[in-house]
């Protein structure tokens, strides 16, 4: 009928789920025709975050893992091996905070468009006919779990960008000391850590260097750190 096919066009930004709840008494549309239909933007939005988040999570098992490989936390990185394992390790914690912070930006953008959308469900529901409307509410309350949802994820997010601040700052500061002890600077400890490195894989050896993204996602979320402005790492240094 003509007010399923007005309903529908207004539902066409809703996830299929919502769609379902709200045409329940409708032919179920073909599978060609539901990949046609374009995804929510924060529906795309947060499916972006959660693989941010995923990668940020690899990322800091990795780190970790790196850290592991230095004997004593005290002495710090005291052979080659050790020295790349710190290299790698604040290589990838700072890669990590980089895409943490850009699933807490995807998960920001998600809340903004999510509250838009509510607006335009309500005022647009009062379109729909009486006996479709119970139907709509209970979409609508459906999307505002979801916001809800989201909204403690987003703050999950930001709790665990502030613990892992204090890991990037503990190996900068490590890695500060090698430099100053050599009279060079933390780039220069770097890039000469991983040219011994590529010289021991040319020899046969297998030292672990600092993972890329393997998955496509735009190059900032994986460029290499940058140390926060005017933050400083803690005089102690624990494993994570």
């Amino acid at each position: 009928s003509s007010h399923f096919g007005s309903t529908v066009s207004w539902l066409n930004r809703w996830p299929l789920v919502v769609q379902c709840c709200c045409t329940r008494n409708a032919m179920a549309p073909e599978p060609e025709q539901l990949q046609q239909q374009q995804q929510p933007a924060w529906m795309v939005l947060d499916r972006k975050a959660t693989f941010a988040l995923k990668v940020a999570q690899d990322l800091v098992s990795s780190y970790q893992l790196e850290m592991a490989k230095i004997a004593s936390d005290a002495l710090g990185p005291t052979d080659p091996e050790e020295k790349q394992a710190m290299v790698d390790g604040w290589m990838m914690m700072g890669k990590a905070q980089n895409m943490y912070v850009q699933a807490a930006t995807y998960l920001d953008d998600s809340q903004k468009n999510l509250k838009d959308t509510l607006k335009e469900m309500e005022l647009q529901m009062k379109q729909v006919e009486e006996k479709d409307q119970e139907a709509c509410r209970a979409c609508i309350k459906q999307i505002k779990g979801f916001k809800k949802n989201q909204k403690e994820k987003l703050e999950e997010v930001h709790a665990q960008i502030g613990r892992i601040q204090p890991s990037f700052d503990a190996a900068l500061e490590v890695l500060e000391k090698v430099a100053k002890e050599k009279g060079c600077t933390v780039e220069d400890v770097i890039e000469e850590t991983t040219e011994m490195a590529k010289e021991a894989k040319r020899d046969g050896d297998n030292p672990t260097t600092a993972e890329e993204c393997e998955e496509p996602v735009p190059a900032e979320e994986c460029e290499e750190p940058v140390p926060a402005a005017g933050k400083k790492g803690k005089k102690k240094r624990g494993k994570k």
